[in-house]
């Protein structure tokens, strides 16, 4: 998605995705399970913004994935994204597995 920060008028290319791997654009994860990723590109270059942070990890100790992104059409500063997990979203760093129910969706709102 495209996002404006209204302060600065800097404009960010936000990409989301699920990975089991670290770097420059997913950040640093713990364990080998997999974790959701928001990653801020410059549109303009495709590079990672230089200003503030540029990735972020969403994850819990078991698997979970980003399997969306939206704009949230009330404010400019805010987004969100929909996936799935087997741990427990809402203490983010349970070891409690959901695994037995499989896994269970989530929606996050962020803000830019």
């Amino acid at each position: 998605i495209l996002k404006e920060l209204p302060s600065s008028g800097q404009k960010l290319l936000i990409a989301a995705g699920s990975t089991r791997g670290e770097g420059e654009g997913y950040g640093t994860g713990a364990g080998d399970d997999e974790d959701g990723f928001l990653t801020a590109l410059d549109p303009s270059t495709g590079r990672l913004i230089s200003s503030g942070k540029s990735n972020h990890r969403i994850g819990t100790a078991q698997d979970d994935i980003i399997a969306g992104i939206c704009n949230d059409p009330n404010d400019e500063e805010s987004f969100y994204v929909v996936g799935a997990s087997k741990g427990d979203m809402e203490d983010p760093g349970s070891t409690v597995s959901t695994a037995s129910r499989g896994l269970e969706a989530y929606v996050r709102k962020n803000r830019v």
